[in-house]
């Protein structure tokens, strides 16, 4: 019998794993913080429930599940963040706890590595170092749900591109941006849709991934590339080096999945 799946927080990146799951035959159910958002869950195929984690405790009907996915950010600028989001990872655990549930999926970030002067190239076993809160709030959750479980996967998703976040607008028509020679770590939707489904479908638990495309241009090259493939003001870099290069390692994921990225290239990123 295939399992029920559970995320908690199906927006840009929980909304497509909730349709690649259902269209597998998995059973699958959903939070969202609007009713508007409810009802096109529902009309998706998916058991869609209203939860505020800020007001509410998170619905029985939503904990009863075979594999919980924990895709909901910190958020960026919002105040008392990292507190706010160890409330909310908290009350997720004490559900969780009441419910027995034990295999857990948690989206973090590469933001958890702050990179190093003297050693570029980072894999999972490089100590985390986090410098914004936001990464610092999710170093902290990963933390905690590994405290309550020894089947908890953590996926650690580079800069993420796709619909809605193209990568172009980021930085088009900037002026004097530092750090031009470092490269970007970043990593497709469509990949993390199938990264997600293949830690599930694998029964892949117990483990923390990098998940970032194989290839890393420079900062320069790829920002100006972009720009220009959407007729957009290319930024300009200056040779000033303000943090140190990091280029994240994704070949702990590949080898344990036997995965093979669609888009290995950023550069070809649709």
């Amino acid at each position: 019998m295939m399992p029920t799946i559970s995320i908690i927080g199906c927006g840009w990146l929980g909304w497509p794993c909730a349709n690649q799951l259902l269209r597998l035959g998995y059973t699958v159910k959903g939070s969202t913080t609007t009713l508007d958002k409810q009802r096109d869950l529902v009309a998706d195929g998916i058991e869609a429930h209203l939860l505020d984690l800020d007001q509410e405790d998170i619905p029985d009907a939503l904990m009863d599940c075979d594999i919980l996915f924990i895709t909901f950010p910190p958020g960026r600028g919002a105040p008392n963040l990292i507190a706010r989001y160890a409330q909310r990872i908290s009350k997720v655990i004490q559900a969780a706890r009441t419910s027995k549930l034990q295999k857990i999926i948690f989206a973090s970030t590469t933001g958890v590595y702050a990179g190093d002067p003297t050693q570029a190239e980072i894999d999972e076993t490089v100590r985390p170092n986090p410098q914004r809160d936001s990464a610092k709030a999710m170093l902290a959750a990963e933390q905690s749900l590994a405290t309550y479980t020894d089947q908890l996967t953590i996926l650690r998703f580079a800069g993420l591109v796709g619909p809605g976040r193209k990568s172009a607008a980021f930085m088009a028509g900037k002026k004097d941006l530092p750090n031009p020679d470092h490269a970007v770590n970043l990593v497709h939707l469509d990949d993390c849709v199938q990264v997600v489904q293949q830690i599930i479908s694998q029964d892949i638990f117990g483990y923390t991934f990098n998940v970032v495309a194989d290839m890393h241009p420079t900062r320069q090259t790829y920002y100006t590339q972009q720009a220009q493939r959407s007729n957009l003001p290319p930024p300009t870099f200056k040779a000033v080096a303000t943090t140190p290069n990091k280029i994240v390692l994704n070949t702990k994921l590949k080898q344990t999945l036997s995965y093979e990225f669609i888009y290995p290239d950023p550069s070809l990123f649709p």
